[in-house]
């Protein structure tokens, strides 16, 4: 797909304008950015989630939908920067998600996945297998959702590999 983007490259450049001049971020603008994270840097992404972490540590009001759509940006922003090789953005996402309540019934899907991604980033750390992470999929598997299940699955030996190579670089 990234050897695309480069057919895009104005497209891409007003998407990125328009984030940079947003004042108020409503809805619309936290699920267009969740969808279209892979087109700024880990810097911009943190630098978001810093701000709406002060913003809702002052206890400001936001919809139960917002509130889901940032929870939503935070995963995609995990699963990107595992993609990248960049661990300790990582760790500093997963530590914004505790100031969000997931344990409202209907955030339960949150809340498996941040369990799911502190359990990768902990086998990617410690190079060794985690028994949460297994549980997470047959809690998937016992709701129904074989194929997310099967795609977690997947994501955790393709992130495996390449952080693999990463730490085999970085020695």
């Amino acid at each position: 797909m990234s050897s695309h983007l480069g057919e895009y490259t104005y497209e891409i450049e007003k998407i990125q304008k328009y984030f940079e001049t947003v004042t108020q971020y409503t809805t619309y603008e936290i699920s267009v950015m969740a969808s279209c994270l892979f087109l700024f840097s880990t810097e911009t992404i943190l630098v978001l989630i810093g701000e709406w972490d002060r913003r809702i540590s002052k206890k400001h009001s936001y919809s139960f939908q917002t509130i889901n759509n940032i929870l939503a940006f935070y995963l995609n922003a995990v699963q990107l920067c595992l993609e990248r090789q960049e661990v300790e953005a990582t760790s500093k996402i997963l530590k914004s998600l505790e100031i969000y309540d997931l344990e409202l019934p209907n955030r339960v899907y949150y809340r498996l996945m941040e369990k799911y991604y502190k359990s990768l980033l902990d086998m990617v750390l410690k190079e060794t297998t985690n028994k949460d992470i297994e549980k997470i999929y047959d809690l998937f598997l016992f709701l129904g959702y074989e194929r997310k299940s099967e795609t977690l699955k997947r994501n955790t030996e393709n992130l495996l590999k390449l952080n693999k190579c990463r730490d085999s670089l970085q020695k």
